[in-house]
């Protein structure tokens, strides 16, 4: 069973806590557009935002015929309203985050604390999946755990599942729906294989009802069920169809309710940001110095990429573009170095599964190599490779080959040259992700950062800057007490729907 996997459940458990003590509630429109939304549908179920603008601070949102909407996809939202209704209940109940120390906190950021555990949850999911992935690539139980869980706190995971923001969420549902993909079943009509099939479309779709821009990956799951299940093509395809059709549905059927076309994307009808609604001008980075910079750069954001902003002062002024060229952007292998030994471990994978090797690093470059296209790739102000985060997850289970094949190199001293070296990057990972979530920003849109080191007094080691950086690591610690009734849940009732599927390992 999924979740009843002990080394699962292990890093669910731990890891949701982690990510919900992390949340320091609403920060700024970043979060703040699409939990506008979620207490739009809570409150008045309705799609319009116009009671609650003010969380989109005036900059994200989308204005159609006098209405406001969200300009973004409103998977997240719409997920979170299970999560939102129960913070309802219990906000009453709940501490505020930093424990009320913190003078910008108000009723509502208890709110916010409380359903940000949407992001926490498919955060921790993400890592479960990854770590069933590992399994299913022949690695061992504890080296895909180990593998899993460095990946949970070594990259953006950790910031971005501890915040509002759609990228968790995508990622979730992408290995999810790559995992069931990838499962050897018999696909007979009406059978198991059938459904999970079908299961897996419905997961992707879900992950697109996140990211509408993901849709160009929708090719490549087709072309692996073709190659893959050629004797059996045509239940493989009409399964994963059948399933991703239903999210299709609900995202044609909202777009054509706020925006009047099916076939658009929120992103096209932002007010503010109104240059975005030319699709020309939305990939305007080149290629090349894209490509660089996600990959290894490790400070300011160099002139030749920042081209299209020189040429359009204007749009350079509304995302203050002066500041990319004196603060730090860490690419996608300095931001969690691990990665590399990763990469590494696709070669053997792709031994010994072609098909699957194929399909999650063709879906991983063209995410990669389109992102480093667009043209606004850091985030806006969140100054990191966010958007990369689904390229991170599909690559990191050669992680857990590379150390599985490490292991069993006769050589003494090059194999434990190979483990120190796992372990030094691993390090090295888990303290840019740790940094990285303790240095977002602060609540209420009060500051770039929510701590940095000159916050600390002196002496350096003392009990102050230790409460200091805790505070600051987990602002939300203590409402994670909400979090028991979840984990006895998910501990003692069956996850029945994955019974019957059995894997390899």
């Amino acid at each position: 069973m999924l979740i009843l996997h002990k080394p699962a459940l292990v890093l669910f458990i731990l890891l949701t806590a982690i990510y919900f003590a992390s949340t320091s509630g609403g920060v700024n429109s970043g979060d703040g557009s699409s939990y506008a939304l979620t207490k739009s549908l809570g409150e008045s179920l309705t799609v319009e935002i116009d009671r609650f603008k003010s969380f989109t601070y005036d900059v994200d949102f989308a204005r159609v015929k006098g209405h406001y909407y969200l300009d973004r996809e409103p998977g997240l939202s719409f997920l979170s309203l299970p999560f939102y209704v129960l913070a309802k209940i219990l906000s009453p109940f709940a501490f505020p985050p930093y424990a009320g120390t913190n003078p910008v906190v108000d009723s509502e950021s208890i709110l916010q604390s409380l359903t940000y555990l949407t992001t926490a949850v498919f955060g921790s999911l993400a890592v479960v999946f990854l770590f069933l992935i590992c399994r299913s690539f022949g690695a061992s139980k504890w080296i895909s755990f180990l593998s899993a869980l460095v990946f949970g706190l070594g990259t953006l995971n950790w910031k971005y599942s501890a915040g509002y923001f759609r990228e968790p969420v995508l990622t979730s549902f992408l290995l999810a729906s790559v995992y069931l993909l990838i499962l050897p079943l018999p696909l007979k009509k009406l059978k198991s294989g059938f459904w999970v099939k079908a299961i897996s479309g419905f997961l992707f779709g879900m992950g697109l009802f996140a990211d509408y821009s993901k849709f160009y990956l929708f090719p490549f799951f087709l072309l692996y069920l073709f190659f893959r299940n050629i004797s059996q093509v045509k239940y493989a395809v009409s399964a994963f169809l059948l399933g991703v059709s239903v999210p299709l549905i609900f995202i044609f059927s909202y777009n054509f309710r706020v925006f009047n076309n099916p076939f658009t994307n929120p992103h096209l009808h932002k007010t503010y940001f109104r240059w975005m609604s030319d699709p020309a001008l939305l990939f305007s980075i080149p290629l090349i110095p894209g490509i660089r910079t996600n990959l290894i750069s490790n400070g300011p954001i160099a002139e030749d990429v920042l081209v299209f902003f020189k040429n359009n002062p204007s749009v350079a002024e509304q995302y203050a573009v002066e500041l990319y060229h004196t603060w730090m952007y860490k690419g996608i292998l300095v931001q969690t170095p691990l990665l590399i030994l990763a990469i590494f471990g696709w070669f053997f994978i792709f031994r010994k599964k072609f098909w699957e090797s194929l399909l999650f690093i063709i879906c991983a470059v063209s995410i990669f190599v389109s992102t480093s296209k667009l043209t606004v790739f850091w985030g806006s102000i969140n100054q990191d490779g966010r958007y990369f985060l689904p390229v991170v997850a599909l690559l990191f289970p050669g992680l857990a080959v590379f150390i599985n094949e490490s292991l069993k190199i006769r050589n003494r001293f090059v194999r434990n040259l190979l483990i120190l070296v796992t372990v030094f990057l691993s390090i090295i990972s888990v303290y840019n992700g740790w940094y990285s979530n303790i240095t977002q920003f602060a609540p209420k849109n009060t500051g770039f950062y929510r701590f940095n080191y000159s916050s600390l007094s002196s002496p350096l080691f003392s009990l102050n800057n230790l409460k200091l950086i805790l505070i600051n690591t987990f602002p939300n610690f203590l409402n994670t007490i909400f979090l028991i009734p979840l984990y006895a849940f998910i501990s003692h009732i069956p996850v029945r729907i994955f019974k019957n599927i059995k894997t390899r390992s």
